[in-house]
């Protein structure tokens, strides 16, 4: 009942022109820092490799690694 509860506030704020609970500007999200999350479905014979390669392509076209 909560998720719904907020996902239907989330709505009406969006719908009323405000910005609803969680959502960052670009500014906002250009200030968060802290360790990335690497999310995403890898081969099975690869899974220890997978976000070893992720984090590294990630990092190579960071505007910041630059």
């Amino acid at each position: 009942m909560l998720y719904r509860r907020l996902l239907i506030d989330a709505i009406k704020k969006n719908e009323a022109g405000d910005t609803p609970l969680m959502v960052l500007g670009p500014e906002q999200a250009g200030a968060l820092t802290g360790p990335p999350a690497i999310d995403g479905v890898g081969p099975s014979d690869a899974m220890d490799r997978y976000w070893k390669d992720a984090d590294a392509s990630r990092r190579k076209g960071a505007k910041w690694a630059a």
